[in-house]
């Protein structure tokens, strides 16, 4: 089986790549074999327009499976940093419970439910809050809408899964500039609680992604 991953930043797709044992071949691309499958690892940059070209390139290739994935914030309380967040309104619903499954093997949590595809970072928690109430949607990304449709238009089986690196009601530092951050003392405590839930974030996907692709 062929297949393709993408995420938005490095710091999300280097440590999957180093999980699967995959090389780099360019700055933004890693491939390798992981289990019996080849895997393509893109990095796509933040933002739906981003995500769709890469999307579309990487379809040219005609993969089995197309797999969005990276960090998300949580919209329910509840949802813990280093949990998993499971998109089953886009998703292969095969796919969906082998993740599930996958997740259940290793004893990581894994909440199942639909994405809230953002067209900008949300930095209140209180906004957080406010858009899974109005929505529905169990956590807020930035690119997997915008991944699913050409996957579906081509008949791609398609999979989004996230892992949580902020809670419902945590505010988020100015990430966009981090240089503000470190003159602006009153976002320290909010840029080390991000990283705390990206480093649980980071070793959770890790662990889950290496189980469902090796036995998908």
């Amino acid at each position: 089986m062929r297949i393709a991953i993408l995420t938005a930043t490095i710091w999300e797709g280097s440590p999957l790549a180093d999980a699967l044992g995959l090389a780099p071949k360019s700055d933004d691309l890693f491939d390798g074999w992981a289990g019996i499958h080849s895997v393509s690892l893109c990095i796509c940059g933040i933002g739906q327009q981003k995500a769709a070209r890469a999307a579309h390139k990487l379809l040219e290739d005609k993969p089995d499976l197309l797999i969005s994935t990276g960090y998300a914030g949580a919209l329910k309380k509840g949802m813990a940093a280093g949990s998993l967040a499971l998109d089953m309104m886009h998703a292969d619903r095969r796919l969906a419970a082998q993740a599930a499954q996958a997740a259940q093997e290793k004893k990581i949590i894994c909440h199942q439910g639909s994405f809230y595809c953002s067209e900008k970072i949300v930095k209140k928690g209180r906004e957080k809050i406010r858009l899974g109430q109005e929505t529905g949607a169990i956590a807020v990304e930035m690119e997997s809408q915008a991944i699913s449709k050409p996957a579906k238009s081509k008949n791609i089986p398609f999979l989004s899964v996230r892992a949580i690196s902020d809670e419902a009601g945590q505010d988020m530092p100015d990430i966009e500039a981090p240089w503000r951050i470190l003159i602006k003392p009153a976002q320290w405590g909010a840029a080390l609680r991000l990283a705390a839930g990206s480093l649980k974030a980071r070793r959770s996907l890790g662990i889950f992604l290496k189980e469902f692709i090796y036995h998908v």
